[in-house]
């Protein structure tokens, strides 16, 4: 089982990587990285922290969901 820190980082990461420009392409808009993450939920990213990441987003983003933390869900999840 990957540590819950190395979860976080992937979910990051992909955010970060969908985000940015490259040679080639153009970076996604953060609606479209967030639609991507939520498809790969479960496969690729583990659905909890996608759940989080997007709360935060959208809350940094100011759109139309509160953020909770992260570091709470995550201890709920572990003790149980």
């Amino acid at each position: 089982v990957p540590h819950p820190y190395s979860r976080i980082i992937a979910v990051a990461d992909g955010y970060d990587a969908l985000r940015a420009n490259r040679p080639g392409r153009a970076g996604l808009g953060a609606e479209d990285v967030l639609d991507v993450l939520r498809q790969e939920a479960g496969r690729r990213y583990d659905p909890l922290i996608v759940d989080h990441m997007e709360a935060m987003a959208r809350d940094h983003l100011q759109l139309d969901r509160p953020a909770q933390t992260l570091t709470a869900a995550l201890e709920q999840r572990l003790d149980a």
